[in-house]
């Protein structure tokens, strides 16, 4: 047993030096190790786990005007370690045992038995950071570390480009670092010694951040300040936090950095480590026969009002956030519906399509989106502003037909009230229809104002039942005209009206709202009648198709639009009670009789009573497939008299307005729609039924399209 004790004995005054027991006690605890009878001390160091050129290490004066030489608890543990891989054993007693011949010596905090059971650290795991900069007019600059200052002060020369790498081992992770750099902002992050910045360009750096990842981010903080043109030196910051200037055009000129054990002090002064402008949020509209309007700011109109001019895409980016985040949208594209979410600049709509926004929502994510509220509200046609919404709630119209004119956005710290009212945001509508036609039975259900049945095919629509949903309250309802029925009971919201399996067909329908939704939109509808095909279309009630002339209804349309949008076609002649303009179809199958045309196909064309006709069949054996009613030319441009052919055509012309789907006839006399809103599917005139052309003829936009589609071109047309 002694020569062990002995052997330990002798172990620890290698460790800690042989001091005068004489006057004096020694010591120990989590302080260091302290003499209070002399100024002379000194440590034997085993395998370099002391460092007297390390930080960790540091020498103090003492209230006496004594020197105090500290070092750290894990050191003195990582000596008894050594201890026992060398074998020398500690008595059972404990140190106490073992420092018995000097009685005023002492073991103070930790239990020796516990400081033995602690791992020794890595001897590897001591980083240092190095780093490089390349400098205006000097070029790459030697290689600093740890504190000393890379660049230069006083000499007006900007920092281009940085290398920071570590040095060490024992730890995972790797230093990643970006710069933000005159006209091209925030580059991507680099790693490990890779160039960040640019060479070559004459490009100043404004800005830096630096961070660790992995163990080497759990062992340290990566300290680092910068000096700026101007300003001089800045605060440190640390673990990717930005420092410089953003904005300001102000070039880095030095930069130092320091790695600290974690949750260390800083190497100085933190204040003001950076500088950029304030938080923004800004937003850019692109605007039918405008294009792209300027940035705005905040609170701003984005867009126009007063000019109805639809809104056709929309940009928007938080410029020098204050928090991690971005700002996300997504818009109600008229023809499209709900895009994808873009976020930071990129274009949600659609441009030089000619649809119109309807349409959005807004949503900020991250560390935004818990510091504030994103407020916005819409300007819609024929309404004007409509209240705030916010944090990806809609605003506008969905399923109305009602273009977007004009955005306001509004920042607003978390949970401070909104900017204005919320209850009227949106106005939100969408329907179903179903059609039971002969020998087809139920049709799949459709939705919006898609055709409700068939066209071309002559089968009787017998029922029909539609729905709507909405986030106003109300309900849709509607009737049916049967043949020996006459009108039924008005039914609502999905039930069925007309009937199922008994050969009856329905010649009209009636359509109408109820509650909010009635208060607020108006219902649109129109038939698609044998022998006349789309007639106009009727509104809130009325009746459309015909009555008392056993003319089969085959196909209907709705459209439900917000209270004041003009209707989706013409109006004229939505219902017809006796033949319609029975003298004037009458004449017209009189006349085109004897007319020959190599097709198969004819057209008639009557400018007195305003009809257009298609016929099928041959010369003398011509029938009658539609009459439909035009617009021809007025009396100071009038419509050409005489024999034509069909020859080229197109989808769209118009200068300050648009025509669809036109058919020539004789040099440049068309066949085409009525006139639309340039690039749109909103009616600028209804002129159906009565002379107002400068010499083409216009027609429902339905029927110029079928027109486009279905007649060959060299067929005959007769004009009247």
């Amino acid at each position: 047993m002694y020569p062990k004790l002995l052997r330990s004995a002798l172990c620890f005054i290698l460790c800690f030096a042989f001091v005068p027991l004489s006057g004096a006690y020694l010591a120990w605890a989590d302080e260091g190790i302290e003499d209070s009878g002399s100024t002379n001390q000194s440590v034997v160091e085993p395998i370099d786990i002391i460092d007297e050129s390390s930080d960790n290490e540091s020498v103090v004066e003492d209230n006496d005007g004594s020197d105090e030489f500290t070092t750290e608890p894990q050191k003195v543990i990582a000596l008894f370690s050594l201890v026992q891989e060398n074998e020398v054993l500690v008595p059972s007693g404990g140190l106490g045992s073992l420092m018995a011949a000097a009685p005023t010596a002492a073991l103070v905090g930790t239990a020796a038995s516990s400081a033995l059971a602690e791992p020794a650290p890595d001897p590897n795991n001591i980083y240092s950071i190095e780093y490089r900069a390349h400098v205006a007019n000097i070029g790459w600059q030697d290689w600093f570390k740890d504190g000393e200052t890379a660049g230069t002060t006083g000499r007006s020369l900007a920092i281009e480009a940085l290398n920071i790498k570590l040095s060490g081992t024992g730890l995972t992770g790797s230093v990643e670092y970006r710069l933000h750099v005159s006209n091209i902002g925030w580059q991507n992050w680099v790693k490990d010694g890779a160039l960040s910045g640019t060479t070559g360009r004459a490009l100043q750096s404004e800005a830096v951040s630096i961070r660790l990842t992995k163990e080497l981010a759990s062992a340290y903080d990566i300290y680092y300040r910068v000096h700026v043109r101007d300003i001089g030196w800045m605060g440190w910051v640390k673990n990717g936090a930005d420092a410089g200037t953003v904005g300001l055009a102000l070039r880095m000129e030095a930069i130092d950095i320091q790695l600290i054990e974690k949750d260390g002090d800083a190497p100085g002064s933190t204040g003001t480590p950076s500088v950029k402008p304030p938080m923004s949020l800004i937003a850019q509209a692109h605007v039918q026969d405008i294009g792209w309007m300027s940035w705005a700011s905040e609170g701003s109109v984005i867009g126009t009002t007063g000019y109805a001019l639809r809104m056709e895409a929309l940009c928007l980016v938080i410029s020098y956030p204050d928090f991690a985040g971005s700002v996300e949208y997504r818009t109600n594209v008229s023809g499209v519906g709900w895009q994808g979410w873009r976020s930071n600049g990129a274009v949600a709509g659609t441009t030089g399509q000619a649809r119109q926004m309807e349409a959005i929502q807004i949503r900020l994510t991250g560390e935004m989106a818990t510091k504030y509220d994103l407020y916005y509200r819409v300007h819609i046609a024929n309404s004007g502003w409509l209240d705030w919404a916010k944090n990806s709630e809609t605003a506008g119209t969905v399923g109305l037909f009602c273009r977007l004119e004009a955005v306001q956005v509004k920042l607003v710290v978390k949970g401070e009230a909104a900017p204005g009212p919320t209850a009227s945001r949106s106005y939100e509508v969408s329907s179903t229809s179903q059609a039971n036609v002969a020998g087809a039975g139920w049709l799949a259900a459709v939705s919006g104002q898609s055709t409700v049945g068939t066209t071309g095919q002559a089968r009787q629509l017998e029922a029909f039942k539609i729905s709507v949903s909405s986030n106003m309250s109300g309900d849709i309802e509607y009737q049916a005209f049967v043949k020996g029925e006459g009108w039924q009971s008005w039914v609502a919201n999905g039930e069925v009206a007309g009937t199922v399996g008994q050969n009856k067909q329905i010649e009209a329908i009636r359509i109408r709202l109820t509650g909010n939704l009635a208060a607020n939109c108006d219902v649109y509808y129109r038939a698609h009648s044998e022998n006349w095909g789309w007639l106009g279309w009727a509104a809130n009630g009325e009746p459309a198709g015909t009555g008392k002339v056993n003319l089969r209804m085959e196909a209907f349309q709705i459209a439900i639009v917000l209270k004041g949008t003009p209707a989706p076609g013409s109006t004229y002649g939505s219902y017809w009670e006796g033949a319609p303009t029975t003298a004037g179809s009458q004449a017209m199958n009189a006349r085109v009789a004897n007319v020959y045309s190599p097709t198969g196909w004819l057209i008639a064309i009557d400018s007195t009573n305003c009809l257009f006709g298609v016929y099928s069949g041959s010369q003398n054996n011509w029938s009658a497939v539609f009459i439909w009613p035009c617009s021809p030319g007025k009396a100071s441009t009038p419509t050409p008299k005489g024999l034509f052919s069909v020859g080229s055509r197109g989808f769209v012309f118009g200068s300050g307005y648009s025509c669809y789907w036109w058919t020539q006839f004789y040099g440049n006399y068309l066949i085409h729609s009525l006139l639309y809103y340039p690039g749109t599917d909103i009616l600028m005139e209804d002129t159906m039924g009565r002379p107002a052309s400068d010499g083409c003829v216009r027609l429902d936009i339905q029927n110029a399209k079928w027109v486009y589609d279905n007649i060959p071109s060299g067929t005959t047309v007769l004009s009247y």
